[in-house]
């Protein structure tokens, strides 16, 4: 409570509300283009399924103002939307929060991405899960996807068949080096690709089956994905 109070806050009234009490939110993104807060809910006292979910801003805050919006301090998990309640892998301690699943969730101001784990098998599954269904195409481990501004979004996969513990935006330049064969001299052709924060993704810490490396991902207009490049 140093964070909140210089002197410590035991034994002091909140000056706040508490949104969500005692719910385990493992990560959160804040989508301003679209007017959305994600999370993904670990654990709710009140019963909801661990999943990715989205409340909208205007629910929590006056757009005009900033100032919190009467009773919000009341609202549940149950009152958001829930987006993917898929089953995530517990790795790590239970309860604790401190766990590699669902590290982050982030956005480009049109899509929002986050890493998914899954679980071989449904012990393997944080508490209170949805049972693990292999016939389920959402049920298997890779970067998945949303369009923020859609109102009933449909999860899709920005990149199948990987175990990403963390997803964060990245400003790339490539550089590209080449001979040219009408030179004798080996000459260095530079090719400079500019991406903005968030319209480029660095998957981190891809965890493959036998080997872990870093991957560089770009997605552009001409090349949706390009192809992953160890660093």
């Amino acid at each position: 409570d140093s964070d909140i109070y210089s002197e410590g806050g035991a034994g002091k009234t909140q000056p706040y509300n508490v949104l969500f009490k005692d719910v385990i939110i493992k990560t959160s993104y804040l989508d301003e283009a679209n007017g959305y807060y994600y999370m993904y809910v670990q654990k709710d006292p009140n019963g909801a399924v661990p999943g990715i979910y989205r409340i909208a801003l205007n629910r929590l805050i006056n757009i005009e103002t900033g100032a919190d919006v009467e009773g919000n301090a009341e609202l549940k998990i149950s009152d958001c939307q829930l987006i993917d309640n898929s089953p995530v892998l517990l790795d790590g301690a239970p309860d604790s929060g401190e766990i590699a699943n669902v590290a982050q969730i982030n956005g480009d101001g049109t899509n929002v991405f986050w890493s998914y784990v899954a679980p071989e098998s449904d012990d393997q599954a944080v508490a209170g899960s949805v049972a693990l269904d292999a016939a389920n195409p959402l049920h298997k481990s890779g970067i998945k996807t949303i369009v923020s501004a859609d109102a009933q979004p449909v999860v899709t996969y920005a990149v199948e068949n990987v175990k990403a513990y963390g997803l964060c935006g990245a400003t790339y330049v490539l550089l590209w080096f080449n001979q040219n064969p009408s030179n004798s001299i080996r000459r260095k052709q530079l090719l400079t690709m500019a991406a903005i924060p968030f319209n480029s993704l660095l998957p981190c810490f891809l965890k493959m089956p036998t080997i872990r490396m870093w991957y560089g991902l770009l997605p552009t207009k001409a090349s949706p994905l390009l192809t992953p490049t160890v660093w």
